[in-house]
């Protein structure tokens, strides 16, 4: 990682989802966002949802949803377990 680094921001979500929906490939989405082609294929494949869900009313809900991706907080990295105490 580099010495600057920022949180992807509401706005470029909403970009994010246009271009998506503009069927626009991802390295042309993370060049006009400015941003490395890795972060952005990693933000709309941690945000995009493969299955259709649908309401009771019958719309489904697939695909990238740029709102609820910045509502939702990213999973806790997990690292090593503390040592356990050996006694002898």
């Amino acid at each position: 990682m580099g010495t600057h680094y920022s949180h992807i921001t509401l706005c470029e979500r909403r970009r994010i989802g246009e271009m998506l929906e503009a069927k626009m490939p991802v390295p042309l989405i993370a060049r006009a966002l400015g941003r490395h082609r890795s972060t952005a294929h990693r933000e709309i494949s941690r945000n995009f949802y493969h299955t259709s869900f649908r309401d009771r009313w019958g719309k489904a809900y697939r695909g990238y949803y740029g709102l609820t991706a910045h509502q939702t907080p990213p999973p806790l990295r997990r690292g090593r377990p503390p040592p356990t105490a050996s006694i002898n």
